[in-house]
C-alpha cells in the first residue's frame, strides 16, 4: 500500500484487489477492512502471491499493477504492466518503477 490519497476505499474492482506482504501485522488487516479488501495474504512471498492472484482472476502479469518499495520487488516490477513505488522507497528501486507517488508509503494510491 502506498499513497497520494488517504481515502477510505479503493475504486471498485471486485475480487481483484489484494494485499500480499511478506510481513505479518494486524494493522494490515485493519487497513484492508477500511479499504474493503477482503483478501490479505501476510507472511507470503509476493512473487508467488502475484502469480496465484493473476491465475485466479485470469489476468496476465502485464495486465496487473503492483506497488512495491524494496529491491526484492524489482523482479515483479519487470513483469507487471504498471510498477509503482513510493517516495521513500529504496533508491535502487526507482529506475525500475513506471511511476512513484509523491507521498511516502503507508497510505492509499488513488486511481483518480
Amino acid at each position: 500500500m502506498c499513497g497520494t490519497d488517504t481515502g477510505s476505499s479503493l475504486p471498485s474492482g471486485g475480487d481483484r484487489h489484494r494485499i500480499i506482504t511478506g510481513r505479518k501485522a494486524e494493522v494490515v488487516n485493519v487497513r484492508a477492512r477500511e479499504l474493503g479488501i477482503s483478501e490479505v495474504h501476510q507472511g507470503r512471498w509476493k512473487d508467488r502471491g502475484l502469480r496465484d492472484h493473476s491465475r485466479e482472476v485470469r489476468l496476465r502479469d502485464d495486465e496487473t499493477a503492483f506497488i512495491g518499495d524494496d529491491i526484492v520487488d524489482v523482479g515483479i516490477f519487470k513483469r507487471v504492466g504498471l510498477a509503482v513505488t513510493v517516495a521513500d522507497c529504496d533508491p535502487a528501486v526507482k529506475p525500475f518503477a513506471d511511476m512513484a507517488t509523491k507521498a511516502a508509503g503507508g497510505g492509499v494510491l488513488s486511481a483518480r
